[in-house]
């Protein structure tokens, strides 16, 4: 355990984490500073295909995922699952059984799930995604 002087309080340094000093007195824990804080800037990218890369943080059963893709990103199979989320930067396309949808920078997706809706993205320029998937156990 270290203890570090930040610039407005004292927190004490356990296993990288940061707790304040000042202990809530009737409960006598020490709560993590910024635990809701999730900092993309300090997480490496992880390409998974060509073309395609992520930044991924799960906690219980939600992960937010930063997204990038670029040619020569193809997506070779159907995929079933639902997204949710907002398309940060550039734009792409989704290919659906029955049709073709565009988004661009500003937007939201709601893609749902199922064999369905089953959908692939289409891309031909850098796009950036945010995502927020929940996961369902059983």
């Amino acid at each position: 355990m270290t203890i570090i002087q930040m610039e407005t309080q004292s927190a004490v340094l356990v296993d990288d984490c940061r707790y304040p000093t000042e202990i809530h007195s009737s409960l006598r824990t020490a709560v993590p500073m910024n635990e809701s804080l999730v900092e993309f800037n300090s997480i490496a990218w992880d390409n998974f295909a060509p073309g395609a890369r992520e930044k991924r943080v799960t906690r219980d059963n939600t992960s937010l995922r930063l997204l990038e893709f670029s040619p020569p990103f193809v997506e070779h199979d159907w995929c079933v699952k639902s997204h949710a989320g907002y398309v940060v930067d550039g734009r792409f396309s989704v290919q659906f059984r029955d049709r073709k949808e565009s988004f661009v920078a500003g937007e939201g997706i709601l893609l749902r799930g199922g064999d369905s809706n089953a959908h692939k993205a289409i891309v031909d320029q850098l796009v950036v995604l945010f995502l927020v998937e929940t996961h369902v156990d059983g």
